[in-house]
């Protein structure tokens, strides 16, 4: 009976084909009636699924204490069948956070975490293999230091420096207001701005046009500088009047800077009706040195010579000195009375201090109602030299000029002395 199909011849070649096929390195094969073909060495399975992954990313590059950063990598799947893959986040080898990936074969997906970290410092990333160090920074924070103001005393319209040391603590470039205050009102301000670490000066410069202390705060700082008169002694107020024939000018001055002044010169000019000089005449202060705020009579006269004033001039001058006279002694007390004629003080002093004392002067000021001095006059202790704790008394006299002349309201007393 005859019998079709492949011959037995057919069979072998076949074989034969694919062995010689075989050879080089490909292969194909009838499958269910379909043609299959690979590589060799995969038998013709898919690959299983195999991920890589990689690009490991932050966003932002830059971060700051308290900000969210995104951390992210690319996961491919490279096999061919679809996959499931665990994504791992370490910080510093520990553990934050997983995510499972599940990709079909050729797939790739970018896997995110967000992290947020409180303290600075650098951290280091690591995802599944990747490793990458992330710097979390410290915002500007600013510290000040090192107030200092120069000069700390100064008189009337001189400008004062005052500067303060800041530092940015933090790692991130910041600009800060330095506010100035003085006796608790905001004077100035001034932006600074500051890298990371970084120091610096902020400065001001003021002028006070009264002359008292200045309280500067700035951030907690705290100081302060004076403001003083400039040297000076002014005349505050004088009379004038004659007596034999001779025109006598009677006032006081004041010392209203911030150093002791000597030798303190009263000048008069005098003047005709026509405005010419018809004399000139000078003195000095009944007391020799003027503390600040200090006053002292001073009278002149246009001895030796009898002219008629129509009006004069009063100049002051003098010069400072940083010797202080000795003040330890004490009024104890005193009285006054008209005796004929004639305004007379009597009073008692005590040598308060620890040294002997000589030349001790007590000084009289005599006012009219309305504050202006008509008239002064001094004396000397009953005796020459007082010891610690010793008493003299002293009187004193209005005497050529008679009360009723002067017109007297009320007078005061100082004194001097010498260490002897």
């Amino acid at each position: 009976m005859e019998t079709k199909g492949i011959g037995t011849s057919a069979v072998i070649a076949i074989i034969v084909i694919i062995a010689i096929a075989g050879i080089g390195g490909s292969y194909f094969a009838l499958k269910g009636g379909e043609e299959i073909s690979g590589e060799e060495g995969d038998g013709g399975v898919p690959a299983p699924a195999e991920f890589e992954v990689s690009n490991l990313v932050f966003n932002p590059s830059e971060v700051e204490v308290g900000e969210p950063v995104v951390i992210s990598a690319t996961v491919k799947n490279v096999g061919d069948l679809e996959g499931t893959y665990t994504i791992g986040l370490k910080i510093d080898g520990v553990t934050e956070a997983t995510e499972n990936v599940t990709l079909t074969g050729g797939v790739t997906q970018t896997v995110s975490f967000t992290v947020t970290k409180d303290t600075p410092g650098t951290y280091t990333i690591g995802v599944n293999g990747l490793q990458r160090a992330l710097r979390i920074s410290a915002p500007a924070t600013f510290e000040l230091t090192n107030l200092t103001i120069s000069p700390t005393q100064v008189e009337l319209g001189t400008p004062v420096g005052i500067s303060v040391t800041v530092r940015n603590k933090g790692d991130l470039r910041g600009t800060y207001t330095v506010t100035l205050r003085i006796n608790g009102v905001t004077e100035a301000t001034k932006d600074i701005t500051l890298a990371g670490g970084a120091t610096g000066m902020a400065s001001f410069t003021v002028t006070k046009g009264e002359a008292k202390s200045y309280n500067v705060s700035i951030d907690g700082l705290t100081d302060t500088f004076t403001v003083t008169k400039p040297p000076g002694v002014e005349i505050l107020s004088y009379s004038s009047y004659y007596t034999g024939g001779y025109f006598y000018v009677v006032g006081e001055v004041q010392n209203t800077g911030n150093q002791n002044a000597e030798f303190v010169k009263i000048v008069a000019t005098f003047y005709d009706a026509g405005g010419s000089i018809i004399g000139t005449s000078f003195t000095y202060t009944d007391i020799d040195t003027l503390l600040p705020i200090q006053k002292s009579p001073f009278e002149l006269s246009s001895y030796p010579d009898q002219i008629i004033v129509d009006h004069y001039s009063l100049q002051v001058q003098f010069r400072t000195t940083s010797e202080v006279p000795y003040r330890e002694l004490q009024i104890l007390s005193h009285s006054s009375k008209v005796e004929y004629g004639y305004y007379k003080v009597i009073g008692e002093i005590q040598n308060t201090g620890s040294q002997n004392v000589e030349f001790v002067k007590i000084v009289a000021t005599f006012y009219g109602s309305g504050g202006t001095v008509v008239g002064t006059s001094f004396t000397y202790t009953d005796l020459d030299t007082l010891a610690p704790n010793q008493k003299s008394p002293f009187e004193l006299s209005s005497y050529p000029r008679t009360a009723l002349e002067m017109g007297v309201s009320y007078y005061t007393l100082q004194f001097q002395c010498r260490i002897k």
